[in-house]
């Protein structure tokens, strides 16, 4: 017994001290004036965007993207994982969101088994991605328009260099989203005012400055920009507009970057709320799907390459007229060299770009015509012709 008690004592001190870190953090809460923003002791939980998108026939879908950007706020590295289907979207009309949830950009926990991806630095910041779909008849329901999102977010510890356990469950909620909530997502209104961002390091505060706004995100080494947008339109009654984003991504970091395209994960939509998924296109990077990946991207320090992400809606023109202004989200994954040939996905990041539109002007990118514009002018020229 006397050997217990000082084991007990010490683990008891080291418990107080855990319990007390937080509250000491504390102090200066850095939710401060930052709406949609929770302090959870290490970390805190911001919420950058939300898009709401949607599918109009008698069975119809709604979606609800939250992005959420993690900040460690304490003095040691940190590990967080998304708890499997904990993500819960509801809306005003108590209509629950359980059609699909997916979770984009974070490692999962599941039974047995956890995914330690997510890492970061003391005062790093990562944004992660997670999705609710509602499916609905529309004779019979009405879509909310105001949404809350619960989700759980596991603090995870190594337990020597190749597993993982679980120290401790964060339940985040958020409540009176909407499609202009979040500080990236950008007013549809010009009176709208958005909160300020949480804290974010020096390097993605220097790194994105110029850039327009919320065309360009750091993320761990790396920073991605969106350049360039090209919409074309074609069809009849039947008809068709495709959105051509290229991103340049740059390699910030010391080491040697090799990335790759999660299959699946480009999201686009456009300010009438219209998701882009007849067909997605990806050009310049390699693709990751599954346990198969494509290496051939690469980027030294300092370098920078481009790729191109094309997504098409599908849409009547006697019903529905598509937007002009986008959201594009999509997963990156940091691949890492196992042996001569084989590789392995260390990080995936999820990039969330808004306020996009044809007309954009980007440092280094040249800004596309806009396509309304440029039908316009043409058939002003007919019109004179036929003067």
């Amino acid at each position: 017994m006397r050997h217990v008690l000082p084991s007990i004592r010490s683990f008891a001190a080291g418990l107080l001290a855990a319990l007390t870190l937080p509250v000491a953090m504390g102090a200066g809460d850095p939710c401060a004036g930052v709406a949609n923003c929770r302090n959870l002791g290490p970390f805190t939980a911001a919420v950058v965007k939300v898009n709401v998108t949607r599918q109009d026939n008698v069975t119809a879908y709604q979606g609800v993207r939250t992005t959420v950007r993690f900040t460690n706020v304490s003095d040691r590295p940190l590990i967080l994982g998304y708890r499997d289907r904990s993500s819960a979207v509801s809306d005003n009309q108590g209509l629950a969101y359980r059609w699909s949830a997916k979770a984009y950009g974070i490692g999962v926990v599941a039974r047995g088994s956890a995914d330690p991806q997510f890492q970061l630095a003391p005062g790093e910041s990562r944004e992660a991605s997670f999705d609710g779909v509602l499916q609905y008849s529309m004779r019979r329901q009405v879509a909310g328009n105001v949404f809350s999102h619960d989700i759980t977010i596991v603090e995870l510890g190594l337990v020597g260099a190749q597993q993982v356990r679980e120290l401790r469950d964060h339940a985040v909620g958020f409540t009176g989203l909407t499609g202009t909530s979040g500080f990236a997502a950008g007013p549809r209104d010009a009176t709208v005012a958005l909160s300020p961002p949480p804290p974010t390091t020096a390097g993605d505060i220097g790194s994105c400055a110029g850039a327009a706004p919320g065309s360009c995100q750091a993320a761990g080494p790396l920073i991605a920009q969106a350049v360039r947008v090209n919409v074309t339109q074609s069809g009849n009654v039947t008809a068709y507009q495709t959105v051509r984003v290229t991103v340049r991504f740059t390699n910030a970091g010391a080491e040697p970057l090799i990335l790759g395209w999660r299959k699946g994960s480009s999201a686009v939509s456009d300010e009438t709320g219209q998701a882009y998924r007849w067909a997605s296109k990806v050009a310049g990077i390699g693709v990751v799907d599954g346990a198969s990946a494509d290496p051939q991207f690469r980027l030294a320090p300092g370098e920078s390459r481009e790729a191109t992400f094309e997504s098409t809606l599908q849409y009547s023109v006697r019903r529905s007229h598509p937007g002009r202004v986008f959201s594009q989200d999509m997963t990156v994954v940091q691949l890492g060299l196992v042996g001569p040939t084989q590789v392995r996905s260390v990080h995936d990041y999820a990039l969330s770009f808004s306020n996009l539109s044809s007309g954009m002007a980007t440092p280094g990118g040249v800004a596309a015509p806009d396509v309304a514009q440029t039908i316009n002018k043409v058939v002003d020229v007919l019109k004179a012709f036929k003067k």
